[in-house]
């Protein structure tokens, strides 16, 4: 179930980047010996939070569904494929056909997810 949610590691680099996770449904939590994923975070007296967490459905909720480039050009929000994530244009010229501002393929959806939400951190359009 772990790889359904961001690493500790991401959710640390998120809060470096200077994202608020408070509204995050789910945390990391050390206790039994091992570390895991806890839906709740009012965790008993033997379990430890180390940190907030993010599943896709979340990540998704928090990316811009457009975003302006320094020209007032609006790109939106695109999942070009299981693991491609783009701030892309749709000509009108060619069908079929689209122009990105930013595109990323990850080894998966959701790291694709995470990269995009770091490169919208990183480039001020979250803030």
């Amino acid at each position: 179930m772990e790889e359904l949610f961001l690493t500790v590691e991401q959710c640390r680099n998120l809060q470096a980047l200077g994202l608020d996770m408070s509204d995050a449904k789910f945390c990391w939590v050390s206790g039994y010996g091992r570390i895991f994923v806890m839906g709740n975070p009012k965790a008993p007296s033997n379990i430890k939070i180390i940190i907030p967490t993010y599943s896709l459905q979340e990540l998704w909720s928090l990316l811009p569904k457009s975003i302006f480039d320094e020209c007032g050009i609006c790109y939106d929000l695109i999942l070009t494929s299981a693991s491609s994530i783009s701030y892309s244009i749709i000509s009108t010229l060619e069908e079929g056909h689209f122009y990105s501002f930013y595109k990323v393929k990850g080894e998966n959806i959701l790291l694709s997810a995470y990269e995009t939400l770091c490169w919208c951190l990183e480039k001020g359009y979250i803030k």
